[in-house]
């Protein structure tokens, strides 16, 4: 690695200029260096200037103010096609990373295989001075290594943003930040060019063309507080998951057939009722009005059958709880999984 910057790292802030000073911290801690830092104040009611200023006297970190309320992604796409770092980061203003993240992130990830398009870790979660060691979150039971993480990544919102790096040409050329800002569009309200899960969407598209890099080790602190989004608006987090997975149901040129009636089954099973999402499947092949012919669509057919049914098997069956209650264990039993591959059997008898 050369002493040149290799990561390029933005901070769309706003507000919390405490938080904002513990995350630029974090930065000067790191063990890799060859970073730069661009600060950009989305026009908060109080200039955030000020309270960063001491930071600049590094001449890795910068500093700018928008003159309107762009949003975080419109902050961030504004930067990414003129970023020259092979690497690009988008660093919440309220998250701490461990001082080793960039290192086992870039040189033990990113570096290694040019194939990995994004690098993430786990994380723990802070909320006022209480730290825990879980994310709430269903994660992959894999060791640190690359992985096609597509499947797993459609199942389930582990992976955030604070704690991944990205190539930085494996996210220009995928166009999802772009493709998330036009999704938005149309958005009324507080939630225009805002959905937080927007980083599940473009992280499901950078790893449908590219390996992704996964480090079980928790490098960083997600940083729970009063002032956020999912905190403060509790309807936001069922409406955030349900637009991602209907928008990747949408996106026939980029992802299969096969994925976008996953995403569907997802939603259908595990977000919208006390199904699995394996029975949703099983309700889509079997029980659906188009499972029956005159109706039955070409592709509702033993291939597709194969291919959906063993991913659904392939995540269930490598995915744990990340929380407290129930901390490691596995998703399914071996006795649910024996069941699935049975009942995913007869399914194919039928096609």
């Amino acid at each position: 690695m050369t002493s040149q910057a290799a990561v390029k790292i933005i901070i769309p802030a706003y507000n919390n200029p405490t938080l904002l000073r513990e995350t630029l911290q974090s930065l000067k801690n790191q063990k890799f260096e060859q970073y730069s830092v661009l600060i950009i104040d989305d026009n908060s009611p109080e200039a955030l200037f000020p309270h960063v200023q001491d930071f600049l006297a590094d001449s890795r970190f910068k500093f700018k103010r928008n003159p309107i309320n762009l949003g975080g992604m419109q902050s961030v796409a504004e930067v990414l096609n003129s970023t020259v770092e092979r690497y690009f980061m988008i660093l919440h203003h309220d998250d701490v990373l461990d001082e080793a993240f960039l290192y086992e992130i870039v040189e033990n990830g990113l570096e290694l295989d040019k194939r990995v398009g994004l690098a993430s870790s786990l994380f723990c979660v802070k909320s006022n001075e209480d730290i825990s060691e879980y994310t709430e979150h269903l994660i992959p039971n894999f060791p640190t290594g690359n992985f096609d993480l597509t499947w797993h990544i459609l199942f389930s919102n582990w992976m955030i943003q604070s704690f991944t790096v990205y190539r930085t040409k494996a996210l220009i050329d995928s166009g999802a930040i772009t493709r998330w800002i036009k999704r938005n569009a149309n958005r009324g309200g507080n939630l225009l060019g805002r959905v937080s899960a927007g980083e599940w969407y473009i992280n499901a598209i950078v790893s449908r063309y590219n390996l992704s890099h996964f480090n079980q080790s928790r490098l960083g602190h997600y940083i729970r507080h009063a002032d956020g989004r999912t905190e403060t608006n509790s309807d936001f987090r069922i409406e955030e998951v349900s637009f991602v997975l209907d928008h990747i149901f949408d996106d026939v040129d980029v992802f299969s057939l096969e994925q976008r009636y996953f995403a569907k089954s997802v939603s259908n099973g595990r977000i919208f009722s006390n199904k699995s999402t394996w029975r949703a499947f099983v309700d889509l092949v079997e029980n659906s009005s188009y499972s029956r012919t005159p109706f039955k669509p070409r592709w509702l057919n033993r291939d597709f059958i194969q291919v959906v049914g063993d991913q659904i098997k392939h995540v269930l069956n490598h995915t744990i709880r990340d929380s407290k209650i129930g901390a490691g264990q596995r998703l399914i039993s071996m006795e649910e999984l024996t069941s699935y591959e049975c009942e995913h059997q007869r399914l194919l008898s039928l096609n």
